[in-house]
């Protein structure tokens, strides 16, 4: 899992290094197929360097990560043989496939060179293996021409050796076997594939235009052609092959449109790439993501409790015996605080009762000042006089006996409130009022 994460995040960079060289050659509108391909070279190294760079270089820049991994790794390492593994399996497979092809292309082309005719020309050889000139060589670069070169006219042999010239001067050839290596390596990366293909296709620009500074553009696109149709499909050396079959069409289609032909990369091109190319390097290096946060820990599960035994089936019970009653339980004692609750009560109740017993009063009153010459009546409104008086008597000799036990209490004295106190005078007042001696009653008269 953290392998796939790092060569992810390699194959990412790189595409944004190549981005960026793409977008200043077409913001910048560079047409010279040099200075092109320098800035093609410069990306491969700064994408080669940067595991280098990045564990020598200390981070500079944070982005936040996403939990993406820590959410991934719990599961792919409890399940054993995952997807994980078996992707890891065939990028391994993929990656030692195309790092054998590079390593059997460089013996084969060791073994070719040592089979190889020096000729009188430093670095140049003739051997029977080849068909077509081809530039070949990793420590020492060689040009390795067909057996029939002789039969080659100057002018053929001055263009091919321009051409193999300047692949050998512009270390085309280890530049080429970086970016196999490159490619075999981050094989599942697109970026790759067309850095490969973008850095060939310019070494063979340069080199057709530094062939064309020596050939005329019509004789050297005849001994191209010539040199394509005689050159095989598959080859096992690693070198640069002069008659490429990959777009040849276009090649030639380039060398007869009477373009200016380059005149090779300038020191200042070269200055000025160098000093862009660092600080970019720097910063795809020293940008670095932030851990992401352990994923959160399951919640541990209450432990659960063993299941209660099965209970044994009861045996029927009989029918008890209807219960006699029971006398219902004595009041609770009182407390103090309910005692006086219950006092204030009754002594709303008592002031109720007064001013019913006045109301009474007052009817009876005008009872006897409206109805005069009916002694029947009077009699009757006496008696009702007289009922209103006992009853007032009754509640005002309540209110006494419940003062009486409220002062029971130890240590505690609870005086009447004063509107209770209030009531009470009023009560003895009017009880007074209606004790006092009635007038005589009138005489009855006769209808």
């Amino acid at each position: 899992m953290i392998g796939f994460l790092f060569l992810f995040d390699w194959a990412l960079r790189g595409a944004v290094l190549a981005l960026i060289s793409e977008a200043a050659i077409r913001l910048l509108r560079i047409r010279d197929v040099s200075t092109r391909s320098a800035m093609s070279v410069a990306v491969l190294v700064a994408t080669l360097s940067l595991p280098v760079c990045t564990l020598l270089i200390p981070a500079a820049f944070h982005t936040t990560a996403t939990p993406v991994a820590a959410s991934y790794a719990p599961a792919a390492a409890s399940s054993g043989y995952s997807a994980w593994t078996l992707a890891l399996g065939v990028y391994c497979i993929v990656a030692i496939v195309f790092l054998l092809r590079s390593v059997v292309g460089v013996y084969f082309t060791y073994r070719v060179t040592r089979r190889a005719v020096a000729l009188d020309i430093p670095g140049v050889y003739a051997c029977d293996s080849v068909t077509v000139p081809v530039a070949v060589g990793l420590l020492k670069p060689a040009i390795l021409l067909p057996a029939c070169w002789r039969e080659w006219t100057e002018a053929t042999l001055i263009a091919v050796l321009a051409h193999e010239q300047s692949h050998i001067v512009r270390h085309d050839t280890r530049i080429q076997f970086l970016s196999s290596l490159h490619r075999a390596i981050l094989w599942f990366s697109p970026v790759s594939w067309w850095l490969d293909a973008r850095i060939a296709r310019l070494a063979e620009d340069a080199s057709d235009d530094r062939a064309l500074s020596v050939a005329d553009p019509v004789s050297y696109a005849e001994t191209l052609l010539h040199f394509v149709q005689q050159a095989p499909r598959r080859v096992l050396w690693s070198g640069v092959s002069m008659a490429r079959t990959l777009k040849a069409e276009r090649r030639i289609d380039r060398i007869l449109s009477g373009h200016l032909p380059s005149r090779g990369l300038r020191p200042a091109a070269l200055a000025a790439i160098i000093l862009i190319a660092l600080p970019i390097t720097y910063l795809a290096a020293a940008t670095r993501e932030d851990a992401p946060p352990p994923p959160a820990a399951p919640p541990a599960e209450a432990p659960q409790a063993p299941p209660a035994p099965a209970r044994a089936p009861r045996a029927p019970m009989a029918r008890p015996a209807k219960p006699s009653p029971v006398p219902p339980p004595p009041p609770p004692a009182i407390a103090d605080e309910e005692l006086l609750e219950r006092t204030g009560g009754e002594l709303a109740g008592a002031i109720a009762g007064g001013i019913v017993g006045g109301i009474d009063g007052g009817v009876a009153g005008g009872v006897l000042a409206g109805i005069p010459g009916d002694s029947r009546v009077f009699d009757t409104a006496i008696r009702s006089l007289e009922q209103q008086v006992e009853r007032l008597t009754q509640m005002i000799e309540s209110l006494r006996i419940q003062q009486e036990l409220l002062n029971i209490v130890p240590d505690r004295e609870f005086p009447p409130p004063p509107a209770a106190a209030r009531k009470m005078e009023q009560l003895e007042r009017e009880l007074h009022r209606l004790r006092a001696p009635l007038p005589p009653a009138p005489p009855a008269r006769l209808p």
